[in-house]
């Protein structure tokens, strides 16, 4: 999954570096909330599946080594 990194304009012919400031602030705060969307989607999908394996395991049922019936 490839991103655009896009950073937001700043407000057009204001030069007040409050501002300016402000905006990085915010791009940086977009990043970070980006970052830790992006492992928490990523350690719910491996909790899942991780999950999903042990119960596997654990309920009982059919498996494929048995031999089929004649």
């Amino acid at each position: 999954m490839r991103h655009r990194r896009h950073r937001s304009p700043l407000p057009q012919g204001n030069t007040d570096l409050s501002v300016e400031e402000a905006a990085r602030r915010r791009d940086r705060g977009r990043i970070r909330v980006r970052t830790t969307t992006m492992w928490a989607v990523a350690a719910a999908v491996v909790g899942t599946a991780a999950l999903g394996a042990g119960y596997a395991q654990a309920i009982p049922g059919s498996s494929g080594t048995h031999p089929s019936p004649p």
